[in-house]
């Protein structure tokens, strides 16, 4: 009696364990509702020019969706507004960031600071390597850039399409 109470309660757990899988891949993969983008490519490549890259460089969405930006070295997420394009940001010819706010609608972390207004710091940094969630509510499409002037020069930009 008390080995088939055992076998029992194994099976109801697999089987639970089995629904929660399933209805956590169904939420990402069908609904669009959350996703996973890498800002940046990995620590492994920390300094390299390589390393200044949105991996998709599209993300699509659904309406009040959040994107989770891994963001991996030194980088800024700042994301506009629907209608402005990677053409239309305003890039100073000198400095470190960007720092275009016309028409933005999210300013992440700044790298080489930490939270809030806190000032800017020297190495170690703790806002490098970290997770920021931006939700989306309304559809259109919005553009995310890398505030860091040299990585989005080359080309470290995404566009979110929410739908």
């Amino acid at each position: 009696m008390k080995r088939s109470r055992t076998i029992s309660m194994i099976g109801a757990v697999c089987t639970f364990s089995l629904a929660v899988a399933t209805s956590a891949v169904s939420a990402a993969d069908d609904n669009q509702l959350s996703v996973t983008v890498a800002f940046g490519r990995g620590l492994n490549t920390a300094g390299a020019a390589v390393n200044n890259v949105v991996i998709p460089d599209t993300i699509k969405l659904k309406e009040n969706g959040v994107v989770n930006f891994i963001v991996a070295g030194f980088h800024q997420i700042v994301v506009y507004n629907p209608g402005k394009t990677d053409d239309e940001v305003v890039v100073p010819g000198t400095g470190t960031f960007i720092d275009d706010t016309n028409n933005q609608f999210y300013s992440g972390i700044v790298p080489a600071g930490g939270p809030g207004a806190l000032p800017i710091t020297t190495d170690p940094s703790n806002a490098r390597n970290r997770v920021e969630s931006v939700s989306f509510p309304g559809p259109g499409t919005y553009l995310v850039i890398c505030n860091v002037r040299n990585h989005f020069n080359g080309g470290m930009f995404a566009y979110v399409q929410v739908h």
